[in-house]
């Protein structure tokens, strides 16, 4: 019997013939020296390939040809091993680099380039129809795609039927390989990796390309950093045609999205971008989102993609990240990483712009030394110009999550000015001599409609028409002089001013200057001269009936303590609400805490309780926490603990440790001890000694240690 046709001698040594044919092929096998050399080669061959290319239409004589120049070529192997035959590719194979899910990688030179590859070729194991054509999609989407994040591909051929595919020679790693030496890295290095892999998959998106095998194992990151896509053999093509294609579970369980776990047809790029959230999970936690020690079998991996949500970074990685960095951390995983695709980012581009927010969010070193020397150059020099910018710069520090930082800078930069526009001050004090006072006048009241002595002798109106006061230029002297020592807190000179504001003889009438002017010399806590309280009462009074809403507020607190006149609370309620009227907030609460506390002459809390809400709204910590007493105990309004518990905790939020207190009592009694404690260690690590009490107590009840500042 001659030798069998090629094409069936191949399909016995697969062993996909009949049972029939095949008994008969063996029969000759046996007594065939030729066909038992050939076996003998390819079973022997160390990398399970054949490089005799079988031509179909090749006949038995051809064949037999073929077949003893192969043998004789074969023959001369070193050590078993078979020699690519030169005349049937350009490369030359060095050692076996690497092992993928169907093939083998090996180090190769081009030879007429000089140039290093990588060649992947199919296990002799792995082959199969199934396999064949993975390995030439492979082939096709990777001949597709250019990008510097996706593995180049140079070249694409058989050699006797068998494919490869000739790739860029990687030196580096695989993110896999960088996390088991590394154990986790850092979120900002996470980022970069997660952000270039999305680009890649941006890339074959655009050309319908969907990976399906997403996954640190399938990156790879060179010595600089840049990361690559591999193994693009599960890659599917996703066009009209995809969703007739047989239903198939394929990926890796670690990372599969889940309508892969149930092998849906209609997979698309919202597949990968669930991938890379886990990947970016895994990246900066370290650990599996479904960890095999919890899902040991391949199925409950699936269960857990398709049911459980992953792991939360605060129960991972609880200090990795501020808690306003985990927010926003753990906003764009919750997207990436939704169960369902309609709810995750619709596109990756959508999710690179997510990853890129979080990467801007952390500020670099330069623009955290620029706050500092902003804030620095403004109590030397221009702190008109370098006070904005060291505020800005704080604000963008602290909203990138440098957060002491930015708020350092952002106190620096304010009392730096400050101090700076003090010194400046007074280097311009010391320059003017006082003949000059006329010029600072000028620049201390440049809003004022004044003219000085004779300088407008024909008639008393500016160029544009409107009336200008004219007042002697001792006058302007004067005034200026009043307004330094105004600036340099004197009591006595804020109060003058103070007067000619309310008065407009001198300079235009001003009530929300004379008032701001009174109030700073109140809070200096000095002793004034009869005359001068007398003054400022009487101006206090003027406002007060011109509608000033802050004078009729002062009123009312004045008539409310007795301080300076007779005591009235009916006079102070009036004049509360009067400012309340008009939307003074302050004035808002006293009505509404004299209404509660029946000291408006009838005791009514469900008319207090509007009062203190439009007062509470505008962010009042008093009225906020008065109003959550109201609704804890039921006072003028239904008892609802919910709006006890919003409104005191806005007050509580504020800072002041008795509304923080009061907070803690309520959650006491609702049994939420935790947050009690909570706010009771706050309030008393301020001082607040009802708060240090009661810690004492609940550690003497219960034996609980509760740690508190001295």
């Amino acid at each position: 019997m001659s030798c069998p046709d090629p094409r069936e001698l191949r399909l016995y040594f697969n062993g996909d013939l009949s049972s029939e044919r095949f008994d008969a092929i063996e029969k000759h096998v046996i007594t065939c020296p030729r066909c038992q050399k050939l076996f003998e080669q390819w079973e022997q061959s160390s990398n399970g390939f054949s490089f005799m290319r079988i031509d179909s239409n090749e006949t038995s004589d051809d064949f037999l040809k073929s077949l003893d120049d192969y043998i004789d070529k074969a023959s001369e192997a070193d050590n078993g091993e078979l020699k690519l035959p030169p005349e049937l590719i350009s490369y030359t194979l060095g050692e076996k680099i690497g092992e993928g899910g169907m093939g083998d990688v090996f180090e190769a030179e081009q030879k007429y380039l000089k140039r290093k590859v990588a060649v992947k070729f199919i296990r002799r194991s792995k082959i199969s129809p199934e396999a064949l054509d993975r390995f030439q999609n492979e082939m096709e989407i990777v001949g597709r795609l250019s990008d510097p994040h996706i593995v180049t591909a140079y070249d694409a051929g058989e050699i006797n039927g068998m494919p490869f595919l000739v790739m860029e020679y990687l030196e580096g790693e695989t993110v896999q390989d960088l996390i088991q030496r590394e154990g986790k890295i850092t979120p900002k290095a996470a980022l970069d990796i997660t952000i270039q892999a999305a680009k890649g998959l941006a890339t074959a998106h655009a050309a319908n390309i969907v990976h399906r095998d997403v996954k640190p194992g399938n990156l790879w990151i060179d010595k600089k950093g840049a990361v690559k896509i591999l193994d693009l053999g599960l890659a599917q093509i996703h066009n009209a045609d995809s969703d007739k294609s047989p239903e198939e579970i394929s990926g890796t369980p670690d990372f599969m999205a889940p309508e892969q776990c149930v092998g849906s047809s209609s997979i698309d790029a919202r597949a990968d971008i669930y991938a890379l959230g886990c990947t970016l999970f895994y990246l900066i936690s370290g650990a599996l989102p479904f960890p095999t020690e919890k899902y040991p079998t391949t199925r409950s991996k699936l269960n857990a993609h398709l049911l459980t949500p992953l792991p939360r970074l605060k129960d991972v990685v609880p200090k990795l990240f501020s808690k306003y960095e985990r927010q926003s951390w753990q906003t764009v995983l919750d997207v990436m990483t939704a169960k369902s695709p309609e709810n995750r980012y619709s596109s990756v581009q959508e999710a690179i712009d997510a990853l890129t927010d979080l990467k801007n969010r952390h500020s670099s070193f330069p623009m955290i030394l620029a706050g500092y020397i902003s804030s620095t150059l403004s109590l030397l020099l221009f702190p008109i110009i370098f006070v904005p910018i060291g505020v800005v710069l704080a604000c963008i520090n602290y909203k990138r999550g440098s957060r002491k930082h930015g708020i350092v800078q952002f106190t620096l930069s304010i009392v730096c000015g400050i101090v700076g526009g003090m010194l400046g001050m007074f280097a311009m004090l010391n320059i003017y001599e006082k003949e000059e006072y006329v010029p600072l006048f000028k620049k201390y009241f440049s809003e004022e409609q004044i003219s000085i002595g004779s300088e407008q002798p024909n008639g008393n109106s500016d160029p544009n028409g409107n009336n200008k006061k004219s007042i002697p230029a001792w006058e302007a002297v004067y005034l200026a002089q009043l307004y330094e020592d105004a600036q340099d807190n004197d009591p006595a000179a804020m109060r003058t001013l103070a007067w000619h504001y309310y008065q407009g003889k001198s300079i235009t009438k001003n009530y929300a200057k004379a008032f701001e002017l009174y109030q700073r010399a109140a809070n200096l806590n000095d002793k004034p001269t009869e005359a001068h309280l007398q003054q400022e009462f009487d101006a206090i009074v003027g406002m007060a009936n011109d509608g000033f809403a802050p004078a009729q507020r002062l009123l009312g607190e004045l008539y409310l303590s007795g301080k300076g006149v007779e005591q009235d609370s009916q006079k102070a309620y009036e004049w509360f609400l009067k400012a309340a009227q008009q939307g003074d907030d302050k004035a808002q609460y006293r009505v509404g805490e004299m209404l509660n506390n029946g000291e408006a002459g009838t005791k009514d809390p469900s008319k207090a309780i509007p009062w203190l809400l439009k007062s509470a709204e505008q962010g009042m910590a008093e009225s906020q926490y008065a109003l959550g007493v109201c609704y804890a105990n039921g006072e003028g309004v239904e008892k609802s603990y919910a709006e006890a518990e919003r409104w005191l905790l806005k007050a509580a939020r504020q800072g002041d440790p008795r509304h923080e207190y009061q907070l803690a009592i309520l959650y006491l009694t609702q049994g939420e001890r935790e947050k009690a404690f909570g706010w009771l260690e706050q309030s008393a690590n301020k001082g607040y000694q009802p708060a240090k009490e009661r810690l004492s107590e609940i550690q003497s009840a219960t034996g609980i240690q509760i740690n508190v500042m001295p």
